[in-house]
């Protein structure tokens, strides 16, 4: 279950079904209590008005938490890089930021995308 905010009621319902809960979150207490009610992802939402520094310093006292950045965040690799090394666990992408609905350049965005960001094997 994906929200923008975080809800414990919501955050119960997963719980008592065994279901993934990502809820929205983007203060130091908002990620805290979020990870107290069982997240199994908190979404660093909206990105777009946050920076990768920004999840940095959330990683300081909140090191195990797991963090996805989404909302705005655009499809590049550079700015994709930026929030892996900052210690994003994941990053979703708004498909309305890709600049195809073409299936062959959007896989090929994609894959690019993929590849850049793959660890060294």
């Amino acid at each position: 279950m994906i929200q923008p905010i975080t809800s414990p009621e919501v955050a119960a319902i997963c719980r008592s079904h065994d279901l993934a809960w990502l809820p929205g979150a983007q203060t130091l207490n908002e990620v805290y209590a979020a990870h107290q009610l069982g997240a199994t992802l908190v979404k660093l939402y909206p990105s777009a008005y946050l920076t990768p520094a920004y999840l940095a310093i959330l990683r300081g006292p909140l090191p195990h938490v797991p963090l996805m950045a989404t909302g705005g965040i655009q499809p590049t690799v550079e700015t994709m890089a930026e929030w892996q090394t900052a210690g994003a666990t994941c990053v979703g992408l708004d498909a309305r930021l890709l600049d195809t609905t073409e299936p062959a350049k959007l896989t090929a965005q994609l894959q690019e995308l993929l590849a850049a960001l793959r660890p060294a094997q």
